[in-house]
Order: structure tokens, then sequence, then C-alpha cells
């Protein structure tokens, strides 16, 4: 075997060449003719060369091929020195609870919804991963039922068999554990997937949170579910149905449910004087209004009306449990009848509809009946004016809660904040305080929209608020603003918050408000 270089003096086989000088200098560079001596010594210089090439070019191959060896064998001690490095790794040492506790924090964390999307078991995510990486993990995996509680599958009749497979080895691995089921179906088909859906039938006894959009003759199939459901606790349907459906009739946990589609009370029968929260999904006011209707223990709701221009012929709908509502779409029609005398809560989403001094009057009678604590305006289709939203606070005196999304240049103007501005010397003003409880304020904020600097102002008179021995005093009735949450909105990508309003501001956190500033999930301050 030939010498590989000298780790010492760099010695190679190529070292005894050397790059040899020209017998012709006289020739080089210029025009003249070799004579037929100086070509013949011409030629031996170039085979000389060409042979030195040659013998460097060996070299060269021999050198490559004992770098690919030494690599070769780096790479080999390298993986012996790593498994090695694994047996004596800190989370071998870790108990099994311990690793069964991590595994289910690498679930994948998305609550089942109501968005149609395309669900397939992941094979290459948690928890199908944790068992491929070594036999204790797989172990661990299997022996945690809790892994395996949220099964979500786009059926599909051509992967029927698969889907069977996978449905029966997932959810057989779930133990007593309360179930989570998301089925949808890509496109509509007659097959009435029943093999699959005996699967899921095999487990609902211990169906917790249920989302259905699949075909009517699918659902039908699950109908023998009907009197064993004792665990059902939140229910999703959605489609178009024209048959009625009876399997969830008798559940006596039911208390979360959400309808989508054309899907009425007589289609589906359900035990409504349970229900604690309901989505009625996008439909006619009348609708809703039926639906309410048969809902009178509801605690929370979310409504998504239909334009209508019309008034509604139904009757008034009286809700005395109902805390939280969230409006989502065209709705002034609808608050004229809802009575909701113990609504806390309110989240008004996208627009009322219809001309805005009559949504905002339609609101104001809602909130006159009640004493709402947290509202939440997001204005950015229809925007009300600042008058409006004035009215509207000015009907809210026990809020302590303010949320005000406001994309566009609306109601955030200067005579709105000059209102909510506590203001100790009151005898030249017989309007009276904005919104006295109030002690959170949330607003979007467009530099071209309102002055974040007068609007720092109104923020620093409620924070120190203190009316002394004089009971009588104006801000000793005005609750102390705690915290304030701005969302700045850039006009432009390249757009910076000024630096005097981030020093106003920050002036304020200093002084004690809780304060923050957020662009993108980014905190500013």
């Amino acid at each position: 075997m030939s010498s590989t270089l000298c780790a010492k003096c760099g010695y190679t086989a190529a070292n005894d060449i050397e790059v040899p000088t020209t017998p012709v200098p006289t020739l080089l560079g210029g025009n003249q003719i070799a004579s037929t001596s100086e070509a013949l010594v011409i030629y031996d210089t170039i085979a000389a060369a060409e042979a030195d090439i040659s013998r460097i070019d060996d070299e060269a191959t021999r050198l490559q091929a004992v770098l690919d060896g030494l690599a070769r064998k780096r790479a080999a001690i390298h993986h012996h020195a790593q498994v090695h490095r694994a047996v004596i790794a800190p989370v071998r040492r870790l108990p099994p609870e311990v690793l069964s506790e991590i595994f289910l924090q690498c679930r994948e964390t998305k609550p089942i919804d109501t968005s149609l999307s395309y669900h397939y078991a992941n094979l290459d995510k948690a928890p199908l991963l944790l068992g491929s990486i070594c036999r204790r993990w797989r172990a661990i995996s299997l022996s945690t039922p809790r892994l395996w509680t949220t099964f979500a599958l786009t059926v599909r009749p051509k992967h029927l068999k698969y889907d069977v497979l996978l449905a029966k080895t997932w959810l057989g691995r779930s133990g007593t554990c309360p179930l989570s089921i998301m089925l949808e179906s890509k496109g509509h088909y007659q097959n009435t997937m029943h093999p699959l859906m005996q699967v899921f039938l095999r487990y609902c006894e211990r169906w917790y949170d249920i989302h259905l959009c699949i075909p009517q003759r699918v659902m039908h199939a699950l109908s023998s579910a009907k009197n064993r459901l004792p665990r059902l606790q939140k229910l999703y349907i959605s489609g178009s149905m024209s048959e009625p459906i009876n399997t969830f009739e008798n559940t006596p946990q039911l208390h979360h449910l959400h309808l989508s589609g054309a899907i009425t009370p007589s289609i589906i029968k359900i035990p409504w004087n349970q229900l604690r929260y309901f989505n009625t999904g996008w439909r006619s006011v009348n609708n809703c209004l039926e639906l309410l209707q048969l809902t009178p223990n509801l605690e929370e709701c979310t409504v998504s009306p239909a334009r209508m221009d019309l008034p509604s012929s139904h009757p008034p709908v009286h809700l005395s449990h109902l805390r939280t509502i969230n409006i989502h779409g065209s709705a002034p029609h609808l608050l004229e009848k809802l009575l909701l005398p113990n609504l806390r809560e309110l989240v008004v989403v996208v627009d009322l509809g219809g001309h805005p001094s009559t949504s905002a009057s339609q609101l104001i009678s809602l909130l006159s009946r009640c004493s709402i604590e947290f509202l939440s305006y997001n204005s950015a289709a229809r925007p009300l004016s600042d008058f409006d939203m004035i009215r509207i606070l000015e009907t809210c005196p026990s809020l302590e809660l303010l949320d005000l999304q406001n994309r566009a240049p609306i109601c955030m103007s200067k005579t709105l904040i000059a209102r909510l501005a506590c203001f100790r010397d009151r005898e030249n003003s017989n309007m009276p305080q904005l919104v006295p409880k109030l002690h959170t304020i949330t607003v979007d904020y467009t530099p071209s929209h309102f002055d974040m600097l007068a609007f720092a102002d109104a923020i620093e008179s409620r924070m120190t608020l203190s009316g002394g021995e004089d009971s009588t005093s104006d801000t000793a009735l005005v609750t102390e603003l705690k915290t304030v949450e701005i969302r700045y909105i850039p006009e432009q990508e390249s757009e910076f918050l000024d630096l005097a309003v981030l020093l106003r501001l920050r002036r304020l956190k200093d002084n004690g408000l809780n304060i923050s500033i957020m662009q993108e999930q980014e905190y500013l301050l």
C-alpha cells in the first residue's frame, strides 16, 4: 500500500514534481518560428509535462480515496459515540408518567370547530410519530389513552378499507376516555359507509364532543346510537337534511349545540331545555328566533342572522339566564325581539345591518334592558358614527370592559375621546361621566384614524382617581382605569409607531398603568 500524506511534513509523491522552466524563453510571447532542433526540445518538454500531470492526477485520486475512507470511518465512529451517548441521555431516566405527560403536550391542540376543512390522521405527528421513535416510547404512547381521544377524519368511500383499519386502531387505544370525533365528507355520495360507522358506533357510549358534516345517508348509519349517548356534551351538525334525525333525542348531558346549514327544529330532535350554549349558524331572523324560543335555559349563544330589512313577525323571545351573546352579521330586527334581563357580555362582529343609526337604536334598546359589563364591537364593515357610539356607551353605566375594533376612521373621534376622559372639575358641564365603571379598554389604532396623544391624556385622567373625603365628588364615582390594550395597525408595512406616541404611552406604563401595544402578535411595549 502506497504511503499517504505525511502528517508532520506534508510530504506526498507529488512533492517530487517541480514546475519546469521553459527551454526556449526567447520564443515565448513572440512571433519567431522555432527551428527544427528547438521544436524537438519543445515536444520533449510537453511530453514531460503531460507525464507529470498524469502522476499528479494519480496521486490526487489516491488521496481522495484516503479521504473517503477517513470520512466513512469518522461517520462510523460518530455513530458509535451517538448510540452510546443515547444510553446515558437524561431522557432515559424520565419516569414513564413524565414522558406520558410530555407526549400529551405534543398533541394537536386545535379544537373541533365549525370550519369545513379536510381532516386526515397525520402519520408524521403525535401521537403516531411518538410510537416510531423506540420501543419504550411506543409502549408509553400505547399505554396513554388520552393521546388517542381526539380523532378527525374526512370520510372517503374509495378509502373505506384503510379508514376502517385506522379508526379501529386509533380508537381502540383510547381506553375508557371521553372521545372527541370530527367526521367530514368530501363531496356527496350515496355510500352509507356502514363498516366505518360501525366502528364509531362501537364507542358511542364514550362520545363527548362530536362534529358531523356528512351526507344524510351516512348520518342515518349512526342512528343506532340513539339512547346510547350518556356522555355526549357537545354536538355540531352541518349540512342539508331533509329527513328527521332522532339520534340525539336522548342525550342527558348535552349542553352545547352548533347547527349549520338547512337544519330546522322539525328535522332534528334535541333536548333543547338542557342547552347552555347554542350557535344557531347562519339563518334568517325568524329561524333564529324560532330556535332560541326552544332554549329557555341558555347561558351563552352565538347568532348569525341573514340580512332581512323587514321586521320579524315572531313574538319576543325571553331568555332569562342568558349572560353572553355573540352577534355575527345583520341583526337590527333580531335585537328588538330579544328580552335578556341578565345579559352581561355582548360581542358584535361585522355589522348590525340596515342603516347604522337604526341599528344603534335597536342596540341601545337592548342594552337599556340589561346591565352590560363587557362590550366588544367590530365595526369594520359598517361603522357607527361617534354620536351613535356615545349613545350606546351612555346606555352602559355598568360597563367594565370595552373592546373597540375600529379598522376605519370611525367612532374614536375627538368627541368620544373627550367623553371618555375623567374631568375633576365638572362645574361647567352637565354631561355625566361616560362608562364610569370602566377598568379595561382595548382599541385598534391606525395613526390616521385618531389622535393617540389625546387618547393618552384621556387615559391618564382616569388613572389616579380619588374623591378624598368628599363622597359627592364625581371622581369618587369613577373606577380607576387599570388595563389598556392597543392593537397597532400600520397603514403601510414600512410604517413604524411614532416615537412621541411610544414615549407618551411608556410614561403611562411607568406610572403604574398595565398598558400594552401589540402588532401582529408582537408586543411593542
